[in-house]
């Protein structure tokens, strides 16, 4: 059996975000694969902690969004 999680960054702000980094705490038993980030302008930043990946998001425009 295989479970996905997909996240959804939208930049609600009056102007372009950038320096992004999101750590995403995955629930109890669940690990990221690595190399398995799939979206555009998204990559591993640090994976040392697979229940805990660290990513990097490309700057988001305003009113735009990254999934």
């Amino acid at each position: 059996m295989s479970s996905f999680i997909e996240i959804d960054l939208r930049n609600t702000t009056t102007s372009t975000v950038s320096g992004i980094e999101t750590r995403v705490v995955l629930p109890t038993g669940m690990t990221y694969v690595a190399g398995s980030l799939a979206g555009v302008g998204i990559t591993e930043k640090n994976i040392t902690n697979l229940a805990q990946p660290i990513f990097e998001v490309a700057d988001i425009s305003i009113a735009q969004s990254k999934a």
